[in-house]
C-alpha cells in the first residue's frame, strides 16, 4: 500500500510539473504565431489546438473552464483553476493580462 500511495503522489507531482510547462509553451506558441491560444480543461484532459495533457485518475478538476491565452502570452480573465488529489487542494490563480499565476496547495486532511 505504501507504495502505491508513493506512486500516486509522484505522479500527481509530475502532472502538476506538466501543466505548468504545457501552459507556458502554450504562451510561447501564442507569441511565435501572434495568434490566441485556447486552453481547454476538462475532466479527464487538457486541450489546446493540437497538443494535450491528460489529467491522472487520482486528480479531479474542480471547475473545467476555457483559459484564452492573447498573442501576447497574457490571459483576459482573473482565471482560477482548482484540482484535488486525495491529500490536497492545488489551485492556480491566473493573474490578468500578464500570463503569470500563483499556485497555492492545501491539505484535504484535518489536523
Amino acid at each position: 500500500m505504501p507504495v502505491t500511495s508513493s506512486y500516486r503522489r509522484v505522479q500527481e507531482q509530475l502532472f502538476f510539473t506538466r501543466f505548468e510547462h504545457f501552459y507556458r509553451h502554450q504562451q510561447k506558441l501564442a507569441i511565435l504565431e501572434h495568434d490566441q491560444r485556447v486552453l481547454t480543461i476538462s475532466s479527464k484532459q487538457m486541450l489546446a489546438a493540437e497538443e494535450s495533457l491528460t489529467i491522472p485518475d487520482s486528480i479531479r478538476v474542480k471547475n473545467c473552464q476555457q483559459l484564452v491565452i492573447d498573442q501576447m502570452g497574457g490571459n483576459h480573465s482573473l482565471a482560477k483553476i482548482i484540482f484535488e488529489t486525495t491529500d490536497q487542494r492545488v489551485t492556480y490563480q491566473f493573474y490578468l493580462g500578464s500570463g503569470n499565476y500563483q499556485k497555492t496547495s492545501q491539505s484535504l486532511h484535518r489536523s
